[in-house]
């Protein structure tokens, strides 16, 4: 299982951090250079680009740090500008599909922060300070580096809380405390930790935000168990007396067949709540993050039937799962048991199989040992229930030849070219 992490809990994060961190971690430095200048070209009032990456030390820690001149016109831009140019140079671009998507994905978070910020559309925002073309070039700068590096694919990705500073910023509508009200509405939509800084500054930009909470899946407060691989450290352009301005970033892989990480177990009694009423919660709570739910038969006081509710999720979802078990069933009071769970490393991957003279394709859950050779597959029940509607065959018996048709991939090695 390969692991990144993105550490902001001392620095924050901004748009050029995480470039020049990505650099640092090993990234093409050449091909995000060129990604960035070419978006040039798609930016109504800039003449040119130039980027550079330096090595620098801040308080004897070595790192890289973003240098961007940029020759425009024109610094305030509709939402709707912002966007069509940087989804314009990633499709100019030999990236991944994964890769364009990500880069749709951090400007619609961007742009639908600034809408309900501002009560207006997300394409008719005015950017103002986030309007020149850095914007534009530090979030293809970040899609390129990431494509390159394989980010997209096979890692858990994790960010640990976020620094973002103290005091007073100046915007163009007014003076504000820190953070923005865009950068504050991002993590609040995604549920991520803040922490405030040791200085008072604006630690974590509206553009690192909308990276961060798209090129990770999740925040949690301790580092995952791991062996770390590679670290890269991006430095900003700013020196600050109490902190080390880094940003930091790390790819490790799990020490073992199993990986650890930290959980929380939920439960609640419960002997007045119907069986639509259970199912119902069921679907909230895995839409919502649950690892699983499951619903224990008891017997409660004066001998009422009844059901242990049992939630298990990650640390970070505690408090939101909780919160849905109150509401959902009344329940007065809610157990949290802290835990470490030991989790198999898997994969799953689409797999196209022949059936019965038809292709299928199925998607399938790989367990691996730490050389990479395939323990277990096991196909996804949705792929193969559709297979046996399709074939008219009971599920049972499509269970066991889809299965066989998995092991004899496996042994003639063509799923290697799949993987």
């Amino acid at each position: 299982m390969n692991i990144f992490i993105i550490d902001p809990q001392v620095s924050g994060i901004s748009g050029d951090m995480i470039v020049a961190a990505l650099i640092d971690l090993g990234a093409n430095e050449k091909k995000v250079i060129d990604a960035m200048e070419l978006s040039a070209n798609y930016l109504e009032g800039v003449k040119e680009i130039h980027v550079t990456f330096k090595d620098v030390s801040k308080h004897n820690l070595k790192g890289k740090q973003l240098d961007i001149k940029i020759h425009e016109t024109k610094s305030e831009r509709s939402g709707k500008e912002i966007k069509e140019a940087i989804l314009n140079t990633v499709k100019a671009l030999s990236l991944s599909e994964r890769a364009i998507e990500f880069s749709k994905s951090v400007i619609n978070t961007f742009l639908s922060a600034e809408a309900k910020v501002h009560n207006v559309e997300p394409l008719n925002v005015k950017l103002h300070e986030l309007g020149s073309a850095d914007t534009v070039a530090d979030i293809v700068g970040v899609t390129v580096a990431a494509d390159n590096l394989g980010l997209f694919n096979g890692y858990e990705r994790y960010s640990m809380p976020i620094a973002v500073g103290g005091g007073v910023i100046e915007m163009a509508h007014g003076n504000i405390s820190a953070p923005s009200p865009v950068t504050l509405e991002i993590l609040r939509a995604k549920g991520y930790i803040i922490v405030g800084g040791m200085i008072e500054a604006e630690l974590t930009t509206p553009t690192g935000a909308s990276i961060l909470v798209n090129l990770t899946d999740k925040c949690v407060p301790f580092y995952p168990a791991m062996i770390p691989v590679a670290v890269g450290y991006g430095a900003g352009a700013r020196e600050f007396p109490k902190i080390i301005n880094m940003l930091r970033v790390i790819i490790g892989k799990a020490s073992e067949l199993t990986y650890m990480n930290e959980i929380s177990i939920l439960e609640t009694n419960i002997d007045d709540v119907s069986g639509e009423v259970l199912g119902y919660m069921m679907e909230r709570l895995f839409k919502e993050g649950a690892y699983d739910v499951s619903f224990i038969p008891i017997f409660t006081k004066k001998n009422r039937p009844g059901y242990i509710v049992r939630v298990i999720a990650d640390k970070a979802d505690a408090t939101k799962l909780s919160n849905i078990l109150f509401m959902e069933t009344g329940t007065l009071g809610v157990r949290i048991l802290n835990a470490t769970r030991h989790v198999v490393i898997r994969d799953i991957i689409p797999l196209c199989i022949q059936f019965h003279g038809k292709k299928f394709t199925v998607r399938v859950k790989l367990v691996k040992d730490n050389y990479g050779n395939i323990i277990q597959a096991k196909p996804e029940y949705e792929d193969v229930k559709e297979i046996s509607k399709d074939s008219a065959i009971p599920l049972r018996i499509a269970m066991d030849e889809v299965r066989e048709e998995i092991r004899k991939i496996i042994l003639k090695k063509k799923l290697l070219d799949i993987i």
